[in-house]
């Protein structure tokens, strides 16, 4: 009989039994998700202990700290905290607040009677991402009438099939000095999400820019692998977002990735306008900065010549402008000698230009080129 046992545990183990468990927990964790659930919880009023050198006035008389059930990422739950009051005095109290939005609750009444136990229903939104995994509610007591914090009601509960990054915004500049650059985005999971069970996808313009899903030594991260011969361009944007296939939540980031140049133009859009109230010619401003490189170690020349500024000796750059197929009229003029160049763009606007279209910038200064678009806005024709 042992034997037939160990050989049907044996089977089901080569049948992969760990997998199946997993596969059960993910059906069972997007039913939850779905589903309205209602809990208990329990809770026991403590007094707070007031830290040196602060007043009991700061912090809340009483506190309350119970531990619900973990719950599923994105899913609603109604949580029943029978909250017992050990004390031989009432906790009263007329002014209700909570922690966050996510939270509604029904408290009965203004007070914890003493020595018995008051039930308190709250209803929970639990967030579809945290990178702690778990999650702190707080319901706050206050007496309007003196304005004394009574107690608090900490609710904590674990996060299940949480993802997260640890990360908003993530920037990459390269040049030509690193023409390759790596980064780590950390990702956080929790059961019965696995690795297995993600997966990458990214906004379409940034396809050309390898990025996977790695296990390292610290849990998963997501690399990047930025090359300056992508960005063709000067630069790209979009967002990068890691899912979980089975239920179908997840987390993302902003990704921008430029290339490092020397050359800076503003403003981001240009906006045309007319010299004289009947003419056809509209004219638009921009500004140009061009910021070479220090040399770090000049080559002494043995020359007792003073040392010469080469921004004083910055030569003009080439500059390309077009809108809607049609090269348009620059003239490049510098401003001092820092670096600094006005263009001043013209175009016979005699028809309302497309509000689609784009300026297309291309500037070419020693080996450096930039090419980015702008929007344009036009006087009205009218």
């Amino acid at each position: 009989m042992v034997e037939s046992v160990l050989l049907l545990l044996c089977s089901l183990s080569a049948l992969g039994l760990p997998a199946l468990l997993q596969e059960n927990q993910l059906k069972d964790a997007k039913a939850k998700k779905n589903a309205e659930i209602e809990i208990q919880a329990d809770g026991v009023i403590e007094r707070t202990q007031v830290p040196p050198f602060s007043t009991p006035e700061q912090f809340p008389k009483f506190r309350v700290l119970s531990t619900v059930p973990p719950l599923t990422a994105g899913s609603s739950a109604t949580v029943n905290l029978s909250i017992t009051n050990p004390f031989n005095e009432a906790v009263q109290f007329t002014q209700v607040r909570a922690s966050c939005s996510c939270m509604k609750f029904t408290i009965d009444s203004g007070e914890f009677p003493r020595n018995s136990t008051t039930t308190v229903v709250a209803k929970l939104k639990v967030p579809q991402s945290t990178l702690s995994g778990d999650v702190v509610s707080v319901i706050n007591l206050h007496d309007r009438t003196n304005g004394k914090h009574i107690a608090e009601i900490i609710m904590r509960y674990e996060v299940l099939g949480n993802i997260a990054v640890a990360a908003e915004n993530v920037f990459i500049e390269i040049d030509k000095a690193n023409p390759i650059k790596s980064t780590s985005v950390p990702v956080h999971i929790s059961e019965p999400v696995t690795f297995d069970d993600l997966k990458l996808s990214v906004s379409p313009n940034l396809r050309d820019i390898p990025m996977e899903l790695v296990r390292d030594g610290n849990g998963i991260s997501i690399l990047i692998e930025a090359s300056f011969q992508n960005l063709d361009g000067g630069g790209i944007g979009g967002e990068v977002r890691v899912e979980s296939k089975s239920l179908g939540n997840g987390a993302g980031f902003y990704l921008a990735v430029n290339r490092h140049s020397v050359i800076r133009l503003s403003p981001a859009s240009l906006h045309f306008r007319r010299q004289e109230p009947n003419d056809s010619v509209q004219v638009a401003t921009a500004i140009m900065r061009i910021s070479p490189p220090r040399v770090e170690n000049p080559i002494d020349t043995g020359s007792e010549e003073p040392e010469i500024d080469e921004a004083s000796r910055i030569p003009k750059p080439q500059v390309s402008l077009h809108f809607d197929g049609e090269k348009l009229s620059t003239q490049v003029i510098p401003i001092g000698k820092s670096g600094v160049f006005k263009i001043i763009v013209k175009k016979v606007v005699e028809t309302e230009p497309s509000s689609a279209a784009k300026l297309v910038w291309k500037i070419n200064w020693k080996d450096e080129v930039l090419a980015t678009q702008a929007d344009a806005f036009f006087e009205d024709m009218n």
